[in-house]
């Protein structure tokens, strides 16, 4: 749940914890011409907001703070201030995990350990996914359609899908495939990325695939993906 507070106090957390603030711009009040926006941030999981429409406060965000916000959000290292950046390591244990699964079919995973998990609760949308409790890379992943298809689909492949895209989740890695025939295969190359785990806040290593479908669809699917641990 999102906490409300005054505009004063709002700005006062976001620079005593260094937060990267986001901000909305609108048009507010019975004829839609006031000058208006909605901020936010977020604080680990917890977000913070206020809406701002008097003129006051509006001039103050627009004067001392509206040119810093809306910034990508980068790890660094505490202390230093540096971006945090870690190669691909020399050596590393591979671990190509296999998964198998049929759209809207919620006992259907078949997974190699319990961080894997399928969401078939929306009609039309099957969502299968994992938490690793561990850091790890990721180099890739694809999927093999192994029985019949019916309806029309569209998979994307997402890094912390649970996390706003201005906290850093929501990273797409596959967006807007289409499953197109009945022997359809896809396989995605990536440079590695380096995935840390958190363990205040297990969404931040999350992955998940993500297949819209006709609601009434079942297609039985092999999922992969290639983890360095």
């Amino acid at each position: 749940m999102a906490v409300k507070q005054s505009y004063t106090d709002f700005i006062a957390l976001v620079t005593a914890r260094e937060l990267s603030g986001q901000y909305k711009y609108y048009l507010s009040g019975v004829n839609q011409d006031i000058p208006s926006y909605y901020l936010f941030v977020y604080d680990g999981p917890q977000i913070y907001e206020e809406d701002i429409q008097d003129s006051d406060s509006v001039t103050h965000f627009e004067t001392n703070y509206k040119s810093s916000w809306n910034k990508p959000i980068e790890k660094r290292e505490p202390g230093t201030g540096l971006i945090q950046y870690k190669p691909r390591p020399v050596e590393a244990t591979l671990y190509a995990q296999f998964i198998y699964f049929t759209t809207g079919v919620a006992d259907s995973l078949d997974a190699p350990n319990d961080s894997w998990y399928i969401d078939v609760s929306t009609p039309g949308l099957t969502k299968v996914g994992a938490r690793p409790p561990y850091n790890y890379y990721i180099d890739g992943g694809g999927y093999q359609l192994i029985g019949n298809m019916d309806g029309n689909s569209r998979i994307k492949f997402i890094m912390a899908p649970n996390i706003p895209e201005q906290y850093g989740g929501n990273v797409y890695l596959i967006q807007n495939k289409k499953i197109v025939r009945n022997d359809d295969s896809f396989v995605l190359e990536v440079p590695p990325k380096f995935v840390k785990y958190y363990p205040e806040n297990p969404y931040a290593n999350e992955i998940q695939i993500y297949i819209e479908h006709d609601e009434h669809s079942r297609m039985q699917i092999e999922f992969y993906a290639r983890f360095y641990k």
